[in-house]
Order: structure tokens, then sequence, then C-alpha cells
């Protein structure tokens, strides 16, 4: 289980105050038996990663501040996979990449036991 660190507010329900902010962990399930461990889909390991999972999604901000992109997504796979999930992608206008400044996070396909 992973832990992420999370802002918590206690708030009045009658007013509305906020009476504290603290820091508190928030845990993140691991994917179930068979899963792909990066990104909780089930998907052959030379595919790219699901870039709209929301697992992925809230572990992958915990650990680089920025939500995951298909660039992200297709880092790890070959380069002729990458062209056509790129190619695919930028014809439906879904194709997302890391802000300026910012490289592809490659994280290779690892099933979860």
């Amino acid at each position: 289980m992973k832990a992420i660190p999370t802002k918590m507010q206690t708030v009045d329900v009658g007013t509305g105050k906020i009476l504290k902010t603290e820091m508190v962990p928030m845990h993140l399930m691991p994917p179930r038996s068979g899963l792909c461990a990066v990104c909780a889909h089930d998907h052959a390991p030379d595919a790219p990663h699901n870039a709209q999972s929301l697992y992925w999604g809230v572990a992958f901000k915990a650990d680089t501040g920025r939500a995951p992109t298909w660039a992200d997504a297709i880092a790890h796979c070959a380069e002729p996979v990458q062209a056509a999930w790129k190619a695919e992608l930028k014809k439906l206008k879904a194709w997302t990449q890391p802000p300026k400044g910012c490289e592809p996070v490659c994280l290779p396909y690892s099933k979860q036991p």
C-alpha cells in the first residue's frame, strides 16, 4: 500500500470556517493481482499504459507532481508502437505530453503479483 501525503482540512459545517489544516497520509491500494502494477489495467507488456487510469493518475501525481500523459504511457514501448499510438492519438486530438521542460517518465510494464 502506498502512502500519499494529502492536505486535510477540518471545516465547521455550520459556518464553513476552516478549523484545522494538516498533512495526513492517504493510502492507495495496489492494483489487483494480474494487472499492470503501473496503470492497473490488463495490457500486454509491449503495449502502452493507460494514461487515463485513475490509479495511475493518483500514483503518478504523488510521485512526480503532475498528471501522466500519453507520452509517459508509451515511453516504455518500442519505437514503432510509440509512433503508431502517437499518430492515432493525434488524429483523435487526444495526444498529451509533459509540460515544457519535463521529459516523459518511462515506467516499464510490471505485472502485479
